[in-house]
């Protein structure tokens, strides 16, 4: 029996030995699996599945694993000799104690060069979409004082276009964006900063939410790890759809092409969060979707409208999956696994 299982990070081979109890005819694509792996002796892991079914295997490739955590994985194909499986995205959160949380948010604050705050801790718990909330009740707060003096000061809101993107100007911006763009977004919004202190009218709201923004662009501009981070305050029929990409190259990965992990989220007036996970490793791509609950369906129906309109643009798409959002994605989620790697495989069989 082979086991494939593939992660949001790698795609790994698992030749399972003869003395599995796991029963085929049992499993059904679109099942899932709830787990731990129990112990790593060089090429062999041993999974000790919820049911009491065990999975002993060797395993090729080069992952990051956790040992002794619950893991969840999904089903995707069942021919009678092969299974494969998906790792589920799991959050840190389940996985970690309050302690063992609390430490590693500390040392990820060390590391940005932040005070061990409680609001600074509430800044890595809520990174993502965080500059996107941000402008969204920067425009809220321009709205709703139209009636006032700052109504009366379009410079305000004109800063505001300097910064938006429109959909006709957003693969140039994707294709030449650099750290100089997100330091140049800063240094709008400091200016804009020092022209609200001078006005009485709403400027508490303005500064809490302008400081918000600077604050999620400082740290994201200034973090240590490999990752790269792109903000995307998309601007489109008079609505803010802010969005973010994190860039993530696995530099561990032996293979030549190398493993390219790209997260994008996106703020939807009209669905709510909207995530994704791109994997990109030589000639294949996956893409995972997650997405309220209640619209799973739609972006079921929707899935080939997707697959044909990359394909009409030259990008071949491996697979695409659909899940329900269940919590977003932070900088802390992604930023763990380098202040606390888990045990490490890379063997070959």
């Amino acid at each position: 029996m082979n086991i494939f299982t593939g992660s949001k990070s790698s795609q790994i081979l698992i030749n399972a030995l003869m003395k599995n109890s796991l029963k085929l005819p049992q499993i059904e694509k679109g099942q899932f699996l709830e787990g731990k792996v129990t112990s790593i002796e060089g090429k062999e892991i041993n999974i000790l599945l919820q049911n009491g079914n065990s999975i002993k295997a060797f395993i090729e490739g080069s992952v990051y694993l956790p040992v002794n955590h619950n893991l969840v994985f999904e089903i995707t194909e069942n021919t009678g000799s092969t299974i494969i499986l998906k790792l589920v995205e799991v959050s840190t959160e389940g996985m970690l104690t309050p302690a063992e949380k609390e430490r590693i948010a500390a040392e990820i604050l060390s590391r940005l060069g932040l005070k061990n705050t409680p609001e600074n801790a509430e800044v890595l718990e809520k990174s993502a979409g965080m500059v996107g909330r941000g402008l969204k009740n920067l425009i809220y707060t321009f709205e709703s004082s139209k009636t006032n003096e700052v109504n009366e000061k379009p410079i305000f809101f004109q800063r505001l276009q300097n910064i938006f993107i429109t959909p006709e100007k957003l693969i140039d911006y994707l294709r030449d964006f650099d750290s100089k763009h997100i330091r140049n977004l800063v240094e709008q919004l400091e200016v804009l900063l020092r022209e609200v202190k001078s006005d009485d009218t709403n400027s508490k709201q303005y500064i809490r939410a302008m400081t918000d923004i600077i604050k999620g662009l400082s740290v994201q501009i200034n973090h240590p790890f490999p990752l790269f981070y792109i903000p995307i305050p998309l601007f489109f029929e008079g609505q803010l759809y802010p969005g973010e990409i994190w860039i993530e190259k696995d530099s561990h990965s032996e293979e030549k092409e190398g493993l390219i992990t790209i997260r994008l989220y996106v703020d939807n007036p009209h669905l709510g969060a909207v995530e994704g996970i791109i994997t990109s490793k030589g000639m294949q791509t996956f893409i995972d979707l997650y997405c309220k609950k209640e619209f799973v369906t739609l972006f079921e129906e929707s899935r080939k409208l997707l697959l044909d309109r990359l394909s009409s643009i030259g990008i071949q798409i491996t697979s695409v999956n659909i899940h329900e959002l269940k919590k977003s994605i932070s900088l802390l989620d992604l930023a763990f696994k380098y202040s606390k790697p888990y045990s490490s495989i890379d063997a070959k069989v």
